[in-house]
């Protein structure tokens, strides 16, 4: 998603479907390049894509694939960390808990470690969905 591409009012819709076909390595890719903009329409535009993506890739319930995204989080500039956490939120069913091992929770608090104001909130908002308050930290 190029910054033009990402400042129009329709590609990142578009290259979230098309993403969306490729599977989770797309998204990973996507949070693996580096946002070189701080174009608040080209910053908007990752970020629908991100949360676009993140939700269709939350929806199997795959927790490794889940975790592998949130690991991103300390490196994504907040909005798009935003995304990606609000995503996978919205599309992990509600009343289906994940298993987490003593292992998965290290590596999730460490994925929300120093969060602040929304992304905390986002943080927060997976961790009701998932029914785990303290999946993330102390409640």
């Amino acid at each position: 998603l190029t910054p033009e591409n990402a400042r129009d009012p329709w590609m990142p819709d578009a290259a979230a479907m098309a993403g969306a076909k490729q599977g989770p390595a797309f998204l990973r890719d996507l949070l693996g390049q580096r946002l070189r903009s701080n174009d608040s329409a080209v910053v908007a535009g990752v970020r629908r894509a991100v949360q676009k993506l993140a939700r269709h890739d939350a929806i199997p319930m795959d927790l490794g694939t889940v975790v592998a995204l949130l690991e991103f989080t300390p490196r994504l500039a907040a909005p798009i960390a935003i995304g990606l956490v609000n995503g996978i939120a919205q599309g992990w069913a509600e009343e289906k808990p994940p298993a987490l091992t003593p292992e998965l929770r290290v590596t999730l608090r460490t994925a929300a470690q120093g969060a602040e104001g929304d992304l905390k909130a986002a943080f927060t908002r997976l961790a009701t969905r998932w029914g785990i308050p303290d999946a993330f930290g102390a409640p």
